[in-house]
């Protein structure tokens, strides 16, 4: 189902030193994004600006997403090491030395973080001290990233699926996937099923989570069981989306009935979806060109709702947060996109878009005219921070945009509007 006619309206665009091939992460009002052959930034989630960077001796690794929790920033590198940053300040707190590029993103459970290598080895670390627990190592070279559900640590590596002792490491079970063409990523939903395959042509599979069983495989009509998922799968309770070619479904993890279908043009879905308030976020990559696209669409139908077309191919998952959606592109570009369904206008693809030239700009005193929430705390914020209601002003220095007329700059700054 499609039929949305919307762009997605940008609010803000941060231009990195190098490609943007991982999700960023979003954590109490910073955006945390790392560039291949660059550095770990952390950018102020309401206007744009970097507050920080870190770098390493080779920079962060492209498919390394970094994981935020208890106040710490992980992420692997391609000098072979994880490394622990503060959040608030870019500070090194630790860094741990890997076999190989550490390539996954990690996964972070309690104490622990977990993260897998380039060679297929995956290592358990101490989250606080940044000493190793346990590893596992196998011959596949392929990876994916861990997922952590439990007691059990998922993992994948050229076209078998592990489930690990969380604790130990030691190995419960194993699935191959005989018709894998990359590695297997999982999806966990309450402890019932695991979910697996779907990148470059593999089947979805339903798995046992004791066992490692097969239990089915969820092939929509018309097609084939081996070549319709273009990407991994998300699962929210009993709904699972996925990306085939260039159409995104959403499948009855009960049923394997296909509850809707949605047409993304001509371009094709290479990362998961991103599910967040009722909404599917999906990148999609243009089938003629290095130009990339984020849709969203509604979780229950299937109704596009707008669609953001980025200036670069976007390889990765969109993040969402706090009413906007964020994702980085090919060209170095991490993009801030207004979240709220059917509310968008104005040409998504000029810097700065959307609809920072409002009319009048909010006094901060006054709160945001959406939610009523304070805003005595921002200085000249372009969007609430609590409920991402847009209050014009330049989205680079928040000057009064009122005066400018058909200027496509800022007056004050020469911001392009």
């Amino acid at each position: 189902m499609s039929g949305g006619t919307d762009s997605g309206v940008e609010r803000w665009r941060f231009e990195a030193d190098d490609y943007l091939r991982s999700s960023p992460a979003a954590v109490d009002g910073t955006v945390y994004v790392g560039v291949i052959g660059g550095s770990l930034y952390a950018v102020d989630a309401t206007t744009g600006s970097q507050q920080w960077s870190f770098s390493s001796r080779h920079g962060v690794t492209a498919t390394s997403a970094p994981v935020v929790a208890d106040g710490t920033v992980y992420v692997g590198t391609r000098d072979r090491h994880l490394f622990a940053v503060d959040a608030a300040s870019g500070t090194e707190e630790w860094r741990f030395e890997t076999d190989n590029w550490a390539t996954s993103t990690p996964a972070v459970a309690g104490d622990t973080v977990y993260i897998g290598t380039r060679s297929g080895t995956l290592y358990a670390v101490d989250a606080d001290r940044g000493t190793e627990r346990w590893r596992f190592t196998s011959d596949r070279r392929k990876y994916s990233w861990p997922t952590v559900a439990g007691d059990t640590v998922y993992y994948g590596g050229d076209g078998i699926l592990w489930a690990l002792d969380a604790t130990t490491g030691t190995e419960r079970w194993r699935f191959t996937h005989e018709t894998a063409v990359r590695s297997p990523t999982a999806a966990v939903t309450n402890g019932e099923a695991v979910y697996t395959g779907g990148n470059g042509g593999v089947p979805l599979c339903e798995l046992d989570p004791v066992t490692g069983d097969e239990r089915r495989r969820l092939v929509p009509e018309p097609f084939s069981m081996d070549t319709w998922a273009s990407a991994p799968p998300t699962v929210t309770d009993d709904t699972l989306y996925v990306g085939g070619g260039r159409r995104l479904y959403a499948l009855d993890t009960a049923t394997d009935e296909v509850r809707w279908a949605c047409e993304l043009d001509r371009n094709k879905i290479i990362a998961p979806p991103t599910v967040a308030d009722g909404v599917v976020y999906v990148s999609a990559v243009h089938s003629s060109s290095t130009a990339g696209s984020v849709y969203a669409v509604d979780a229950a139908d299937g109704t596009e709702y707008w669609q953001f077309k980025a200036r670069d191919e976007i390889a990765a998952a969109p993040t969402v947060a706090d009413g906007t959606v964020y994702v980085g592109g090919d060209e170095g570009t991490l993009y801030a996109i207004q979240a709220e369904r059917g509310a968008a206008t104005g040409d998504a693809t000029q810097a700065g878009g959307g609809d920072a030239g409002a009319d009048t700009q909010v006094d901060a005193d006054a709160g945001c005219p959406s939610c009523g929430a304070a805003l005595s705390g921002y200085d000249d914020p372009s969007f609430c921070p609590e409920c991402g209601g847009d209050l014009g002003g330049c989205p680079e220095c928040g000057a009064d945009l009122s005066d400018r007329g058909e200027a496509p700059f800022c007056p004050d700054c020469g911001t392009r509007i």
